[in-house]
């Protein structure tokens, strides 16, 4: 596979993408960094995270093609159990054909999915025998001696937390432990980790030691003042457009969506209320079906009503803020909130959940 292009990314769908151009050009600068720490891009789910990431990936392998080496994996629907599946998550038993140096017998190797190893090197690593982190430090030094830039890209990684590698050795662990010795030990490879799981990102942090080897690269909404010029400029009148950003703001999958249900006839406050009502299901049936007790799905209702007259509450000056703690990560695991480890915020996960909630519980 020739440098510059991405292995094993599989995209689905391509969000809305409207004038980032802040956010790209510091993005672009930490893939041409030299390695020396990881960063965590985060932001809400369904921002445009890994929209962003590719459209810089997309912009320096236009500019400089033989300079960048990209390893992207993709983890929104890969089960993992356990050692097989992480190895084939990193690997895969493509065999390619390739001359011994006297040029007279053919052997086999396998053309693993971002790694390569002959086959014999494949038997011992499935079998244990051989540590993969090993394998994939020698294939990242060939490309740094080749100078390429490198650039490890681990979209969802939270989806690894409950893998275990052996008894008592977590996967995610042994991970960092291999993203800090490549980008801030050996300065081989920059490690860049999207999630919109923010306690994960604290969790780790805490629990891998991370001051010093980390930092963070937040993801944002569209600027809604883009979007509604965007809006007005493919037909939508002022009002409609104003409707979008008070009900939708710059979410941009939600926009994607109102383009296509507006070429296929439907009218924008058709659209609009259905997101509403979409959210306001969402909202009631966490209400009612959060728990079996009554105890936890009063705590539910608890701390959805910070937001009745509020749009971001900071966690810090809550009462007793521990006593919320279970009950806010439950309701961020179900995407009805978003924190920011930055600010310490918590805040409602999209515009139209923000607004059910104050409907439902107003």
């Amino acid at each position: 596979m020739a440098s510059g292009q991405i292995r094993r990314l599989h995209i689905v769908r391509i969000p809305l993408f409207i004038n980032r151009q802040k956010e790209l050009d510091d993005l672009k600068k930490l893939f041409q960094s030299s390695p020396n720490s990881i960063v965590f891009v985060y932001g809400p789910k369904s921002c445009g995270k890994t929209t962003l990431m590719l459209k810089a990936y997309e912009e320096l392998s236009e500019t400089h093609p033989q300079k960048f080496t990209f390893y992207w994996f993709d983890l929104r629907t890969k089960f993992i159990s356990g050692y097989d599946s992480i190895i084939d998550l990193f690997f895969s038993t493509t065999d390619i054909k390739e001359r011994t140096a006297k040029g007279a017998q053919e052997r086999i190797a396998v053309d693993l999915k971002v790694f390569h190893v002959e086959k014999t090197r494949w038997e011992e690593l499935k079998a244990r025998r051989l540590d993969p982190f090993d394998l994939m430090m020698d294939e990242i030094r060939r490309d740094v001696e080749k100078g390429r830039r490198v650039n490890i890209v681990f979209d969802e990684l939270q989806r690894l937390r409950d893998v275990y590698v052996a008894e008592n050795r977590n996967l995610i662990d042994e991970l960092f432990d291999f993203f800090i010795a490549l980008s801030k030990v050996y300065h081989l490879a920059n490690v860049f980790v999207a999630t919109s799981d923010t306690f994960f990102i604290e969790e780790i942090w805490t629990r891998s030691r991370l001051e010093g080897s980390a930092h963070y690269f937040k993801v944002e909404w569209l600027d809604e003042s883009e979007v509604r010029n965007f809006l007005i400029e493919n037909g939508l009148s002022e009002g409609e457009a104003d409707l979008v950003i008070e009900k939708i703001g710059g979410h941009p999958w939600a926009l994607s969506e109102l383009l296509g249900h507006i070429k296929g006839g439907k009218k924008v406050q058709e659209f609009v209320q259905q997101m509403l009502e979409l959210a306001k299901a969402k909202v009631r049936t966490l209400l009612l079906f959060s728990d079996e007790t009554a105890e936890n799905r009063e705590d539910v209702k608890r701390v959805l009503s910070l937001f009745v007259d509020r749009d971001s509450v900071e966690i810090g000056s809550l009462d007793e803020p521990s006593l919320y703690t279970p009950t806010i990560k439950f309701l961020c695991s179900k995407e009805l909130l978003f924190y920011d480890p930055l600010d310490g915020k918590l805040m409602p996960s999209t515009k139209p959940i923000l607004h059910a909630i104050r409907e439902v519980l107003g």
